[in-house]
């Protein structure tokens, strides 16, 4: 079954046209996108993680989904009007005109949360230190990007040069937030398109470019014959330290302070 792979710049209104026009025209019978349940509600109800009970998101250790979520907003309110369009709405916009056209709608993405965790196990000292500011900078920065600044982060080779810009400042974190995510990502789409049963009607995956051509590249290995990248191990968190399990309790217990 053929899979049609759409990368998007995120922060650009051609790029939710795009992926309309791509699923209205490719009618397919899957789309995927790149979402996990708790970035897609972010999302699509951008105001209803303020109304959580910051003690109860501590008591059930959601306190990296609440870093996130601030992260987000910050970045959606840096972004303002210049760029006519928020982050992620065009993962918004591909489900909803997958459910139009009546295809299976599959967030392919890993829990955002175990992303962060395993970014954290693998950081040592001073790169969960660089991690924790980036982190909170983000969440509480307050000025607007440049218009100047907005065009750029549209075109591939900005996306390339931020990819390569992580490496170089963060090695270990580049490597769980993508290269990870590349080959869970390349996996979760083969399972969609091998459950999709026969017929023509291809799987549309909608990714952001900074992963588009490393899940190609995962994809065409798996279409030669490569083993598919193991799910469960991708997607599992890693083992609890003692650090670990205060962390979840420590990095929220600041940012509520900080708020």
């Amino acid at each position: 079954r053929p899979i049609i792979i759409v990368g998007t710049a995120h922060v650009s209104r051609g790029s939710v046209d795009e992926v309309r026009a791509v699923i209205e025209r490719s009618v397919p019978k899957v789309v995927c996108v790149e979402l996990d349940q708790a970035r897609y509600q972010t999302l699509s109800e951008p105001d209803a993680w303020r109304e959580l009970d910051i003690r109860a998101v501590l008591r059930s250790r959601r306190g990296f989904l609440l870093l996130a979520n601030l992260v987000l907003s910050a970045f959606q309110r840096r972004m303002g009007l210049e760029a006519q369009v928020r982050p992620g709405e065009e993962m918004l916009a591909a489900v909803e005109v997958a459910k139009v056209a009546g295809a299976r709608v599959e967030l392919c993405d890993r829990d955002v949360q175990v992303t962060l965790r395993r970014v954290w196990a693998q950081s040592g000292l001073w790169g969960r230190s660089k991690l924790l500011v980036t982190l909170l900078t983000a969440a509480f920065s307050t000025e607007p990007l440049p218009a100047e600044e907005i065009e750029r982060l549209k075109t591939h080779g900005a996306v390339t040069s931020m990819v390569e810009e992580l490496a170089n400042y963060l090695p270990n974190a580049k490597e769980v937030l993508i290269d990870e995510r590349d080959r869970y990502l390349a996996a979760r789409i083969t399972q969609a398109a091998r459950s999709a049963g026969s017929g023509d009607a291809p799987v549309v995956a909608v990714i952001g470019a900074g992963h588009r051509a490393g899940v190609v590249r995962a994809l065409q290995e798996i279409e030669a014959g490569s083993e598919l990248p193991n799910i469960e191990a991708l997607g599992a968190p890693p083992p609890r330290t003692t650090a670990g399990r205060i962390l979840p309790w420590l990095v929220p217990g600041i940012v509520a302070a900080v708020v």
